[in-house]
């Protein structure tokens, strides 16, 4: 019963929105809707009043996204659940400040949970969650991205990423376990995280896409 969870249904459908924009090489600025009204004809409904309302904007907020507006079609709002001007810009400054201390992402994605994704997507060989979380996919574009996937003869078996690594914080280092024609070979990769979108994102090195390709050679 989304109504029921204020927080957690802006929360859900910010992150869907967030990712829609990922591979757009000029996404769109999300600026939200916000329910402001008690929706009595829906089953499991709660009353919506400053709490409510607050905790959309909270979770909204949590995801980097400041911008909102407020909906009910009778015009009645509940000025309980909003901020002074000065109150606001002092949380939202707050919030922004404790998500880049902690190195996140609009998703609140480290750089090493960043990989990972990216990594999930090569070994399930998933095309679309790869143009969200491989940095410049619209430059491939869908045909592009495809061509890189259908060109590997190497299957991606398993990886762990070293987070003991120093040095670069935007490189990454991982043990990587390829497939090929029932051989399995292991070696070492490196790969660059950069920011795209307000997402980390991963730039494959052609060490990788060379390996992915069957152009490996053995250690």
């Amino acid at each position: 019963m989304p109504d029921a969870n204020p927080g957690g249904t802006v929360n859900r459908a910010l992150r869907d929105a967030i990712k829609r924009n990922a591979p757009l090489a000029a996404p769109a600025i999300i600026r939200p809707w916000l329910q402001s009204f008690t929706a009595t004809w829906v089953k499991g409904h709660i009353g919506y009043g400053s709490a409510e309302i607050r905790a959309q904007i909270d979770a909204a907020l949590a995801l980097g996204i400041d911008e909102f507006m407020l909906w009910n079609a009778a015009n009645r709002y509940a000025a309980g659940g909003l901020l002074t001007p000065a109150e606001a810009a002092a949380h939202e400054a707050a919030q922004a400040a404790a998500r880049q201390e902690k190195g996140l992402d609009s998703l609140n994605r480290t750089k090493t949970e960043a990989l990972r994704d990216y990594l999930e997507a090569v070994k399930k060989q998933n095309r679309q969650e790869l143009a969200l979380w491989q940095a410049g996919a619209w430059e491939q574009g869908g045909s592009g991205l495809a061509d890189w996937v259908n060109s590997w003869t190497s299957s991606l078996a398993d990886f762990r990423i070293d987070e003991s690594r120093t040095g670069d914080e935007n490189i990454l280092e991982a043990d990587i376990i390829l497939q090929r024609e029932g051989d399995s070979f292991s070696y070492k990769e490196y790969f660059s995280v950069v920011t795209e979108n307000g997402l980390w994102k991963v730039k494959p090195a052609e060490t990788f896409s060379a390996a992915m390709a069957g152009r490996f050679a053995r250690e």
